[in-house]
C-alpha cells in the first residue's frame, strides 16, 4: 500500500509541475498573448458565456468519481493479492 501511495503522490506532483511549468513554456513558445481578443469577442462582442450549472453538483460528482477510482483500485489490488496467494509457486512454468 505505501508503494501505491508513493506512486500516486509522484503522479499528482508531476501533473502539477507540468501544469505550472510546461504551460508557461508552451505559451512562450507559441507566443500566446492573453490580452489578444478571441474570434468570439470580435464577431459577437461577447466576453463571457454563463452556463447554468451548480458548482456544488459538479464538485460532488468529482468527489464521487475520485472515491470510486480509489475503491476500485484498492479492490483490484486486493483481488490480485488473493489470486497470487492461490496460485502454485510454479504456475507460470506449467508444462504443456
Amino acid at each position: 500500500m505505501p508503494n501505491s501511495l508513493l506512486v500516486a503522490g509522484f503522479v499528482v506532483g508531476a501533473l502539477l509541475l507540468g501544469y505550472l511549468f510546461y504551460g508557461r513554456f508552451i505559451a512562450r513558445l507559441w507566443g500566446i498573448d492573453p490580452a489578444r481578443k478571441t474570434p468570439a469577442t470580435l464577431a459577437y462582442q461577447v466576453t463571457c458565456i454563463f452556463l447554468s450549472a451548480r458548482n456544488w453538483l459538479l464538485a460532488g460528482i468529482g468527489i464521487v468519481l475520485i472515491i470510486l477510482a480509489v475503491v476500485m483500485t484498492a479492490e483490484g489490488i486486493a483481488t490480485a493479492r488473493k489470486l497470487r496467494r492461490r496460485l502454485p509457486v510454479n504456475a507460470a512454468r506449467t508444462k504443456e
